[in-house]
């Protein structure tokens, strides 16, 4: 599920000028958050149902 964040939140993210200084792009901080955050440590209810 994971793999469909950058797709999902890239359209989200507006850089403010520092960012857009600084050379980040939104998949660049998307990427960033990603590796921030840690995936829950079981499936969510949801995803129990589709597999």
């Amino acid at each position: 599920m994971t793999a469909l964040v950058p797709d999902v939140l890239r359209h989200r993210v507006t850089l403010s000028y520092e960012g857009l200084s600084e050379g980040l792009t939104p998949d660049s901080l998307v990427d960033k958050i990603m590796r921030a955050v840690p995936a829950p440590p079981k499936p969510l209810e949801h995803e129990k149902l589709v597999a």
